[in-house]
């Protein structure tokens, strides 16, 4: 339905229903408002005139001498955009507000025009004062008054008493309008011989708020078909009727009377979920009928972007279908088996498309590859393809074929060893302790500051390797061997932290003996993304050690 939609016994006032004193009390606190101001200074401006008083939110122009003759206009758009409250009173040659009046005035909350002789309000006076609430036009001239004016706008107090308004079809909206508020406001009409009447008590032959129906009232049919909607209208006087609409697809209108058929040929997708309406308008009032096209259409993959990198790396797409498509990953033609650290992600959904990501947690080189999405619902399929480069390969072979786990090595470093091991890979330097046989638990190994971890593998003995956890916990391992504030559960457990981001704590749980990693080496390779003075691109570095 419209914004504005008058209804018989409907009053769109109830805020200010109720008794006397409440009223009383809202007009004092406006007029005290308007007429002590703010505690923002009054501005003193050429454009503010001698008549009125102009504070930063608020124009104020109650003396008759010198009077005004329509809205002030500030120096700036900006004064005016600024301006919530506009209260004029006592001007004898204000008699219109006209269609670009208020237009800078956009963010105007409240209008008071009382007391003068306005007697005309145009229907384009208030268009760009969406933000209007009160309107108090009380004690002017005004004859009648359209509808149209107030149809996009949500004003929850409006006053027209005193106002010599002629017993009318033009203005019985406001009878249905306002209902028994009306009443409250004493408003009078004036009839044909002169004699005044309430204007809750306006009975008039031939002035019929309109109607309209759009049938049939929902519409679901294939792309590429034709379909026809009929608007039947009626009302008194008759109402004009109008379609609304922003289409691709072909039509055309057929009127006969307060009969109208919409013919739309070849549906194009690109309509689906658009929004048809059918308007009646007369004197009275408006009623409006619509529906939303509902048009099924098979897959298309409309985007399907590099991989980008924010706090997860992403692989963006853009699909549309009805009904919507269910969607399958592929790398290098192997199905990709969705988790925890790869799923699909959609981030938005308009009219017509899907909007997500492909979204990897910590990808490496063994996540490279051509990633192919594959749209699919019951009208067809659609796919597309993108190749992911997410890390080279430690060994620098490119887009070479490797295990899904890296190989582990079996050779035991001494912290001499490791030393050496680590200035013989480009600078980057690890701080190693050892699990020794003593040991009840590993111990620590530390990541330097101009390196991020990626990943972190835990083999012992003839166990495959497993890949290291995200762990909440954001404690150290001291040489003590515990945590603070965790307790060690009777497990085998690794923790590695990285000293840059001290917050971020890996752990891998691997339920064996606790007692078997004394018998045989416990190895750890990790995985690191290193910037180096040296060099303007990350390397990557790949560490394996292993218990004395």
């Amino acid at each position: 339905m419209s914004t504005f939609t008058p209804r018989r016994g409907v009053n769109l006032f109830v805020p200010w229903r109720g008794s006397g004193s409440w009223r009383c009390l809202w007009w004092w606190v406006w007029v005290f408002g308007v007429t002590v101001g703010s505690a923002d200074p009054w501005m003193s401006t050429e454009a503010c005139p001698s008549s009125c008083s102009c504070s930063s939110t608020r124009i104020s122009c109650v003396d008759p001498e010198g009077g005004i003759t329509a809205f002030p206009v500030l120096q700036s758009e900006a004064e005016m955009e600024n301006i919530t409250d506009i209260y004029i009173a006592n001007q004898s040659s204000f008699s219109s507000i006209n269609d670009k009046d208020l237009h800078y005035y956009k963010n105007l909350r409240n209008l008071t025009v009382t007391n003068s002789r306005l007697t005309y309000v145009s229907k384009l006076a208030f268009l760009d004062n969406i933000k209007l609430q009160y309107l108090n036009l009380k004690d002017n001239n005004l004859s009648s008054l359209n509808w149209r004016p107030f149809k996009h706008l949500n004003i929850s107090y409006l006053t027209l008493s005193g106002n010599p308004l002629h017993c009318s079809c033009e203005n019985m909206w406001i009878k249905l309008w306002l209902g028994e508020e009306a009443d409250i406001q004493d408003l009078r009409c004036i009839e044909d011989g002169g004699a005044r009447k309430l204007l809750s008590r306006l009975n008039l032959p031939n002035c019929v708020l309109p109607t309209a129906t759009l049938s049939p009232p929902k519409v679901t049919i294939m792309e590429g078909d034709n379909v026809q909607l009929t608007c039947t209208t009626a009302g008194v006087p008759s109402p004009e009727l109008i379609w609304d609409m922003s289409l691709f697809t072909n039509y055309v209108i057929e009127t006969s009377g307060q009969i109208s058929v919409l013919r739309l040929s070849n549906l194009s997708s690109s309509d689906h979920n658009s929004k048809i309406s059918c308007i009646a308008e007369n004197i009275v009032g408006d009623r409006e009928t619509s529906l939303l096209l509902d048009i099924l259409f098979p897959p298309k993959i409309t985007k399907l972007s590099d991989a980008i990198s924010d706090h997860h790396w992403c692989i963006p797409f853009s699909v549309s279908g009805n009904p919507q498509p269910e969607l399958q990953w592929y790398r290098n033609d192997v199905e990709v088996t969705e988790g925890q650290y790869i799923m699909t992600m959609i981030h938005d959904i308009t009219e017509r498309e899907y909007h997500g990501c492909l979204q990897l947690d910590s990808p490496t080189h063994i996540n490279n590859g051509r990633y192919r999405l594959v749209a699919k619902n019951r009208y067809g399929t659609d796919k597309k393809e993108v190749d992911a480069h997410f890390m080279g390969e430690p060994w620098g072979k490119g887009f070479g074929t490797e295990p899904y786990y890296y190989a582990v090595s079996t050779q035991q470093y001494t912290r001499s060893k490791t030393t050496e091991y680590m200035a013989q890979h480009r600078g980057v330097w690890l701080d190693q302790s050892c699990t020794k046989a003593r040991d009840r638990e590993p111990q620590v190994v530390r990541v330097a500051k101009n390196c991020t971890l990626i990943k972190v593998l835990l083999r012992q003995n003839n166990i495959p390797q497993v890949e290291v956890k995200r762990s909440h916990s954001n404690n150290y391992l001291s040489k003590s061997k515990k945590v603070i504030g965790e307790k060690l559960e009777d497990k085998n457990t690794f923790l590695l932290f990285n000293t840059n981001r001290p917050s971020v704590t890996r752990t891998a749980q691997k339920a064996i003996d606790r007692n078997s990693h004394l018998l045989s080496p416990l190895c750890v390779t990790v995985i690191l993304k290193c910037l180096l003075p040296f060099s303007p691109q990350a390397s990557y570095v790949i560490k394996t050690y292993c218990s004395l």
